[in-house]
């Protein structure tokens, strides 16, 4: 059983019953009767005399504390049955007394850490009845207290919700589900710019995703990536253009019972990041060359690409019939002098300037014995590059540097 990734700060509590079996159910939520903050709010669980705890606390900044596992129980509901089964929750007021109010930011923390207990946990719905009947409870149908303060139990039914929308939500648009291509937790963690306009509002985000995200190509989930889905398919660019939102719908409508694939590329792909390896790197040649590599990838091709790049070029692969790195690097002692042994630079060499500078990376070059000059006063290049039988431009890549008379360099 995990914990809560929005945990901020942790310090696990020993007033706690450790389980082996415990199955979370229920959500019991507390408040702090104080503006504690999560380090705080754990000083007072730490000693030993203080017999309390509970799982989590979220303070008035919106940071959530861990004070015990959520496979444990805390002492915090005096009632050992519900906490058996429940998640505890200490929320800070920002108001001591009185109604107890707490911050819109704790609240909404609270939230958000409710979705994610009930996510991890296969509670599929928070259930606010007003009773025990329901799986969202209060400290104060346990014990005599006035736990939580009066605002933060009026806003049981709100929380509830909340929560509900987030995890059962509508996704429903003119009668297409976008459920397939849409999950707000990824949409909101991966565009921190449509978090910090829209807030954490459910309806807000998936509005923004259907009114621009799908005009601009952003990814809705984790398994629809609209341009990978473009890119593998000639019929679908054929009928929709650069129309991008059209290909969510195809995918929705009948890409899924078409089994097309939209996570990953099944066509060539040569462009990472910026940098088209295409002059060093053809994804057909490289995967029927290497038996290793079909096992490996199948028809991934973005797969394929990322082994390139991070071991091929290191493990001296040849990916293209044009380029052999060890040609490559014999032909040129200007790169050996630059590079040493540091062989994916080569290939970065020959992408940004070996090509352009016709340099020969299939076949070797110079076969005869190495020969040098050394420069005389009234020499000219072209006078030495004659009577060596070679060019300018030859003797410029064999040397890589500026000439002055005395100097010796490599003419063949």
């Amino acid at each position: 059983m995990s914990n809560s990734s929005l945990v901020t700060y942790t310090r696990i509590s020993p007033n706690k019953t450790v389980m082996n079996n415990k199955k979370n159910t229920h959500i019991v939520i507390h408040h702090m009767a104080g503006k504690l903050t999560v380090e705080q709010c754990g000083s007072v669980f730490a000693p030993t005399t203080r017999q309390a705890s509970s799982n989590y606390g979220v303070d008035g900044y919106g940071h959530v504390g861990l004070y015990v596992d959520e496979k444990d129980r805390s002492w915090a509901t005096s009632s050992r049955e519900i906490d058996s089964k429940a998640v505890t929750i200490e929320v800070a007021d920002d108001e001591v007394g009185g109604n107890w109010h707490v911050s819109d930011i704790a609240l909404q923390t609270t939230i958000d850490l409710c979705v994610d207990i009930c996510k991890r946990n296969g509670i599929t719905s928070l259930n606010f009845t007003g009773d025990k009947t329901g799986n969202l409870h209060a400290h104060r149908w346990y014990s005599s207290t006035d736990c939580p303060g009066d605002y933060l139990y009026s806003k049981f039914p709100y929380i509830a919700s909340e929560v509900n929308k987030r995890l059962s939500p509508n996704y429903t648009v003119d009668g297409i589900n976008y459920s397939k291509v849409y999950d707000y937790e990824y949409y909101i963690s991966n565009n921190p710019d449509v978090k910090q306009i829209y807030g954490t509002d459910p309806a807000k985000v998936f509005g923004h995703f259907i009114e621009y995200g799908m005009k601009e190509g952003r990814k809705g989930n984790d398994v629809f990536d609209v341009n990978i889905y473009k890119d593998n398919y000639e019929d679908l660019r054929k009928a929709y253009g650069n129309d991008t939102p059209k290909y969510y719908v195809h995918y929705i409508k009948w890409g899924i019972g078409e089994k097309r694939v939209s996570s990953y590329h099944i066509v060539p792909v040569t462009v990472r990041d910026g940098i088209d390896y295409s002059l060093v790197y053809d994804p057909k040649y490289y995967w029927n060359k290497y038996e290793d590599l079909q096992n490996a990838f199948g028809d991934n091709y973005d797969k394929l690409l990322t082994h390139f790049i991070k071991w091929g070029m290191v493990e001296h692969r040849q990916a293209k019939a044009d380029f052999n790195v060890d040609v490559y690097k014999s032909n040129y002692h200007d790169l050996q002098e630059t590079y040493g042994g540091d062989i994916p630079k080569y290939y970065m060499h020959y992408i940004k300037w070996g090509a352009k500078e016709h340099r020969v990376a299939d076949r070797e070059v110079r076969k005869a014995n190495v020969e040098y000059y050394i420069i005389k006063d009234g020499d000219s290049m072209l006078d030495i590059a004659e009577k060596y039988e070679t060019t300018v431009d030859e003797i410029l890549i064999l040397n890589n540097k500026a000439f002055a008379v005395g100097q010796k360099i490599r003419v063949k």
